[in-house]
């Protein structure tokens, strides 16, 4: 159904290489509570706990936003600052592209990915991510999101 949304998600170079996420609808609009499990580049485990929303403003394009005021490391066993993320989606028969930003703490990231369809809901991805300041990385990874 679409009562619950899972994302599973890993790219080479990217800040966060590997990340699973499970989400549930809360209320009959699409506001959903849930948390994901992020790996980062720097051998960093975090888990994160929060909302997110979502609207289809067009048949192919969805706005999507997200709070996740509960992140914790648990290797370090401290709590980490929130994280922010807002974003576009747009989903094509067999082509995705995602334009993003996130903020935690004073952390700022800005990425694009595009996606191409290879079965079903698993696409093979590419994107580009900035932190505005001075770095840029290039990924490549699958997204299998159901």
């Amino acid at each position: 159904t679409d009562d619950w949304r899972m994302e599973i998600a890993g790219s080479l170079d990217s800040k966060v290489p590997f990340r699973v996420g499970m989400e549930s609808r809360i209320l009959e609009e699409d506001l959903r509570m849930g948390g994901f499990l992020l790996y980062g580049k720097d051998s960093e485990f975090l888990i994160a706990l929060g909302f997110s929303d979502q609207t289809r403003m067009l048949p192919n394009v969805t706005l999507y936003a997200g709070w996740y005021p509960l992140v914790f490391d648990p290797v370090r066993w401290e709590t980490r600052n929130n994280i922010w993320k807002v974003g576009v989606q747009i989903l094509d028969e067999n082509i995705v592209l995602r334009l993003n930003f996130y903020l935690s703490g004073e952390d700022i990231l800005l990425s694009t990915e595009i996606g191409i369809r290879i079965y079903k809901s698993l696409f093979l991805a590419a994107g580009l991510e900035h932190n505005l300041k001075d770095r840029y990385r290039v990924s490549l990874g699958i997204r299998w999101q159901f």
